[in-house]
């Protein structure tokens, strides 16, 4: 069992769970071209990638998904931005 510490604005109403704020933050030097990642959910993780397009924001989104279904063990969605908070991929991953 994982202690769940509050997350996000006060009111946001959702928590999160240790491995999903040290996943968050390994994800800078674990993904190359990954800058900054924050849930915005406990199921959305919003991914900074600058300056990349959308078939490279696709393979970011991917590779994500791949680093974070086994340490998660969770359902998520990876959505990846150019620093704008604009969407340009998307990935989701359904735990079995």
């Amino acid at each position: 069992a994982f202690s769940r510490l509050s997350y996000g604005q006060p009111g946001a109403g959702y928590t999160l769970t240790e491995n999903q704020i040290r996943f968050a933050q390994s994800l800078k030097g674990e993904v190359p071209g990954v800058i900054f990642a924050k849930w915005q959910s406990p199921l959305n993780i919003w991914v900074e990638a600058g300056g990349v397009n959308q078939a490279k924001a696709k393979e970011i989104a991917l590779e994500v998904i791949l680093e974070g279904k086994n340490l998660l063990n969770q359902s998520f969605c990876v959505h990846v931005h150019n620093g704008d908070w604009k969407q340009i991929a998307m990935s989701c991953w359904s735990s079995p």
